[in-house]
């Protein structure tokens, strides 16, 4: 199913001015000639705190990996600390921006 909308939540205080880390510019992403990410622009200031929706196949895990470098987008460009994060190593930029995923598991059985 196509078009299935990303919805991100963030709060700011109002008429305070704080620092831009993170600003996504117009991110497309396609796999297999199938588009995932539309024209997808926000921006996350310093103290910004994020909540990213969408139902299952909408996207919320390719932009990740898009903003740690593990997938390029289709168009478009990250801009981290207004510096676009293709010039960063992927360890520099995974050492300063990371997510904890909703149900995370580092093995399939016990340890």
């Amino acid at each position: 199913m196509l078009n299935k909308p990303i919805y991100i939540y963030c709060t700011i205080e109002v008429g305070v001015c704080w620092m831009l880390l993170l600003d996504v510019v117009d991110l497309k992403l396609e796999f297999k000639e199938i588009p995932v990410l539309r024209g997808l622009s926000f921006q996350v200031y310093q103290k910004d705190c994020i909540g990213l929706l969408g139902s299952s196949g909408s996207g919320k895990t390719s932009l990740f990996r898009i903003l740690n470098l593990l997938q390029s987008p289709s168009q478009g460009k990250v801009m981290y600390l207004d510096r676009d994060t293709l010039s960063y190593s992927p360890t520099a930029l995974r050492k300063r921006i990371g997510y904890v995923m909703q149900k995370p598991h580092l093995f399939e059985d016990t340890v």
